[in-house]
């Protein structure tokens, strides 16, 4: 149980209306006057939210906040496009889309299909990122292969692939097919022919056939 009474604030009607008029300026004639649904009234805010890593300014993160339609509203929406810049290049026409997709269940008109397939080929990896996880899968495929080199798979690699002239990396990449192949090529042990058969706690083996037994003089 709550031990503190929490009072909800008493706002004016009169302020909420003010403040939908202003998000729905902003659709109309604003920011995001280009993310637009046709045909449905939506009160949507655009924003920049400012980005920095270990003190150096990065690419700004674009924000867009939305709602519609404005009366009677069934859909509530949010987007942070991270290192996209400007709410309204990114955010704002991905939230548009998809309070479209939701409201009407399709995309209409030839404009806005093309804009969603520009959306869906947008590459927002900042290049900080991109240069760190190449580092990352270097030094892991560095680690890897100064283990195998020093067990000395390398040189057994590079013997089964019958390359006499490949780097290490390549070889290292061959011996890991290599023992893939291997492993999908293996005989579960349980479908072996002729299994030996199973002695049971309490019984004995059948004494061996004397009589076949040579004897040599």
């Amino acid at each position: 149980p709550y031990k503190i009474k929490h009072t909800a604030v008493d706002i004016a009607d009169s302020l909420f209306e003010a403040i939908h008029d202003g998000m729905q300026g902003v659709m109309e004639s604003g920011t995001g006057r280009r993310a637009k649904v046709p045909g449905i009234v939506v009160c949507g805010k655009t924003g920049t939210v400012e980005n920095s890593y270990k003190g150096v300014k990065q690419k700004d993160h674009a924000f867009f906040s939305a709602f519609a339609p404005r009366h009677n509203p069934r859909i509530a929406i949010a987007v942070i496009c991270e290192n996209a810049g400007f709410g309204a290049s990114s955010a704002a026409p991905i939230a548009s889309l998809m309070i479209e997709k939701y409201l009407k269940d399709s995309i209409e008109g030839k404009e806005r299909k093309e804009r969603a397939e520009q959306i869906k080929k947008m590459n927002l990896m900042p290049p900080r990122l991109v240069a760190a996880m190449r580092t990352h899968d270097s030094l892991m495929h560095k680690r890897d292969s100064a283990y195998l080199i020093a067990k000395g798979y390398i040189k057994m690699a590079k013997d089964t692939t019958g390359i006499a002239e490949e780097d290490d990396s390549d070889a290292l990449d061959n011996f890991k097919k290599k023992e893939k192949e291997n492993k999908n090529n293996e005989q579960p042990a349980d479908s072996l022919p002729n299994p030996s058969p199973a002695i049971l706690p309490g019984v004995m083996r059948p004494a061996s056939d004397t009589s076949k037994t040579r004897t040599h003089r």
